[in-house]
């Protein structure tokens, strides 16, 4: 963290690295952390908190887990994706955890949250960019075939998406109409 006077204050892990981060609508701080599993086994995850004097608060914790892609949603709380178990994990208002089995071979690279509710993906293994809806429907955007893997996406304001292709080097905007 740096605060207002430019000072940097570093808040070590006990064991495994942050993979992603976000604010929920309470200004919480929310974290993704991996701890690798190297030769003795399979990685796990974990979410926690993290409180602006450095405390780390576990909330929950996984086997053969790979969390990531922290994002806020549309109602402020956090979601995140599990790519080792193609899982998407929403926290709600209340604090529970709440898992969704993902279509299989849905790997998600990045996500952004759309203020209409829908959380938008990119890493599918077609090329195709994803979508779940509020109601936790899996939807997919056929892309033409052209060598190329979706990457980085974007909720805008307006409520369009914009994404990027591996290695094309194209930046795609997606009118959605919100």
């Amino acid at each position: 963290r740096i605060d207002l006077q430019g000072q940097m204050h570093s808040y070590p892990l006990h064991e495994g690295w942050p993979t992603s981060i976000v604010f929920d609508d309470r200004d919480q701080a929310w974290v993704t952390i991996l701890v690798p599993g190297g030769k003795e086994g399979k990685p796990r995850g974990r979410i926690a908190k993290l409180s602006r004097d450095g405390h780390w608060d576990i909330v929950a914790a996984w086997d053969n887990s790979c969390p990531g892609n922290l994002v806020r949603q549309a109602d402020g709380n956090p979601a995140f994706s599990d790519h080792c178990g193609y899982i998407l994990r929403r926290v709600t208002a209340g604090g529970k955890i709440v898992e969704q089995q993902l279509p299989a071979k849905t790997f998600i690279q990045q996500m952004a949250a759309a203020k209409d509710g829908n959380l938008w993906f990119s890493g599918d293994d077609n090329g195709r960019l994803g979508r779940i809806a509020k109601d936790g429907k899996v939807s997919y955007l056929e892309r033409p075939a052209n060598g190329d893997q979706s990457m980085a996406i974007l909720a805008t304001s307006k409520g369009d998406i914009v994404f990027s292709e591996f290695y094309n080097y194209n930046i795609h905007p997606l009118e959605t109409g919100g």
